[in-house]
């Protein structure tokens, strides 16, 4: 009705008898105001009275009769408030029909005696009914936000129930379509800030600090302000929590190796005595080298399930551990695959002391630094192999216990740890 007033207005005609009955809505919903009998010039010319007069417009009914735009947003406003309440609109609003405060203060105003007090346009008449609308659908929006809040979410955070976290997330998307629609509901402003307000602390106190940061990213201004501060205080915590957990870490696999290392180290040295006194014509051969892979296997992993408890304490000290008895297990394996085959032992060592040198440098690498060095004994027991097939079996018995020497080395505790 407002367009179809606007356009009249616009071509200089007042309608002058705006009532309910002369709306027509078409087949597609369209709208048609009828009944111009009553229309006239919107030049000041003086209007006639209306055929059929449903309300007393002011203006048109005293000494000086004159039809001003403000006339038809006054017809507008009376036949809106009969379509409402089923009563005829005066200049004072009739008792008995309850409206929403908003939509009643919008009528009165279209209503008022004095032309001046009115909207000046039927533009601004209909603004304000689409404004009215927009806070009717926000409220609803933020009162289905609030009921969330208070009834679902905050028992969800009392509980400590993941769930809160979609719960705040449904409840904040209703809020800030409210107040998409009505910047101004209170209702959803102050609704959203008890929801952050309370889902904040809970993430914060389950370390989910990424979620609140990115969730602050989103929010106002006054929201970043408030909980920026305890969001980086909590990132600072887990990040001094992290590093003492890593240093602990490194103090338990320290301990592990030492554990291992120094028993390593004897045997190793035992090793490479004993294979000292077999060399040239008297050197081991395949099948014995085998069965000291063998007694080698058993013997360290039997003391890794044993002090499993001391050993395989933490993942740091369990990866150190598993890699070491799995290395010795693919000596095994490697060393009874060439005996099957017939492979002289010069081969299969040379071979192993590579395999040896790789698994070092990759568990140096990742577990601890200082391990990779127990490479370089390998290393060089390689060439050695190669070069003096008599003595391989020695050779590699001393790269054993060189690289065993280095691991006392890289487990034994920093300098600050030890005892003055």
């Amino acid at each position: 009705m407002a367009d179809a007033l606007r356009f009249a207005h616009a071509r200089g005609i007042v309608q002058c008898d705006v009532k309910p009955e002369d709306v027509v809505i078409g087949e597609f919903d369209e709208v048609y105001v009828i009944d111009w009998g009553s229309a006239t010039a919107l030049d000041g010319a003086p209007a006639p009275s209306p055929s059929s007069p449903n309300h007393v417009v002011p203006e048109l009914h005293g000494q000086e009769p004159r039809a001003l735009r403000a006339t038809d947003v006054f017809g507008l406003g009376a036949a809106l408030y009969f379509v409402l309440t089923g009563q005829r609109r005066s200049l004072e609003r009739p008792s008995g029909h309850e409206l929403p405060e908003e939509l009643a203060t919008v009528l009165d105003k279209a209503c008022a005696a004095a032309p001046p007090d009115r909207y000046a346009t039927v533009e601004e008449f209909a603004a304000a009914l689409r404004a009215f609308s927009a806070h009717r659908e926000a409220g609803t929006l933020a009162a289905a936000g609030v009921f969330l809040v208070d009834d679902e979410l905050l028992a969800a955070i009392e509980a400590n129930d993941p769930g809160a976290w979609l719960i705040f997330g449904e409840a904040r998307l209703r809020l800030e379509a409210a107040l998409e629609g009505w910047s101004e509901c209170v209702a959803a402003r102050d609704g959203l800030s008890r929801a952050v307000d309370a889902v904040v602390p809970w993430q914060l106190a389950r370390d989910e600090v990424g979620a609140v940061e990115a969730l602050l990213d989103e929010l106002s201004d006054e929201a970043r302000a408030r909980w920026q501060p305890a969001a980086r205080a909590a990132r600072a915590r887990i990040a001094a929590e992290r590093a003492d957990a890593a240093e602990n870490d490194r103090s338990v696999s320290l301990r592990a190796g030492r554990l291992l290392s120094v028993p390593l180290l004897v045997v190793s040295a035992l090793l490479a005595f004993s294979t000292s006194l077999f060399h040239g014509e008297r050197a081991l051969g395949g099948p014995a080298l085998a069965v000291l892979a063998a007694a080698l296997f058993a013997l360290f992993g039997g003391a890794a399930a044993v002090f499993r408890r001391t050993l395989l304490a933490n993942r740091a000290s369990a990866q150190l551990v598993l890699s070491l008895v799995a290395l010795l297990g693919v000596s095994l394996v490697h060393r009874l695959q060439s005996v099957f085959i017939g492979d002289p032992p010069a081969v299969f060592l040379r071979m192993e002391a590579a395999i040896f040198v790789g698994a070092l440098l990759i568990v140096g690498l990742g577990i601890e630094r200082r391990v990779a060095w127990s490479a370089l004994p390998f290393a060089i027991a390689a060439p050695v192999i190669a070069s003096w097939p008599d003595f391989a079996a020695l050779a590699f018995a001393m790269g054993g216990l060189g690289a065993a020497g280095v691991c006392v080395w890289a487990f034994s505790p920093p300098s600050s740890e030890r005892l003055p």
